[in-house]
């Protein structure tokens, strides 16, 4: 099974309170082992359905290497921590990064690996 990610962006919600601590819409790396792409958008889904997260936005779907190969260019160094702790993991992880919006964002971010 390979590693797939993908940028997912949540509309605001209290449910992004209990996941990330601010009501504001974010913006965050979810990845996870899936078997395809058809099969990864599945796993989202259902995992968001059952968190309550509103999901605006998909985007940047990939294997994780290609991720990777992407990310070297930008050079983030936690972003490895992420893949590999979607790696490890049996369902979907969120990124300890994450950005918030409102209406056209306003740029905030907040690491808080707490969240997983």
């Amino acid at each position: 099974m390979a590693i797939w990610v993908a940028m997912l962006g949540f509309n605001p919600s209290e449910a992004n309170r209990t996941m990330f601590g601010d009501p504001r819409g974010v913006y965050v790396w979810a990845g996870a082992r899936a078997e395809n792409e058809a099969q990864f958008r599945d796993l989202i889904q259902t995992e968001l359905s059952q968190k309550r997260l509103s999901l605006n936005e998909l985007t940047d779907v990939m294997s994780a290497d290609a991720a990777l190969e992407d990310n070297r260019r930008s050079g983030d160094p936690r972003f490895r921590d992420f893949i590999n702790s979607a790696r490890s993991a049996s369902r979907l992880v969120f990124d300890t990064t994450y950005f918030f919006y409102e209406g056209g964002g306003d740029g905030n971010s907040r690491n808080d690996p707490s969240i997983s």
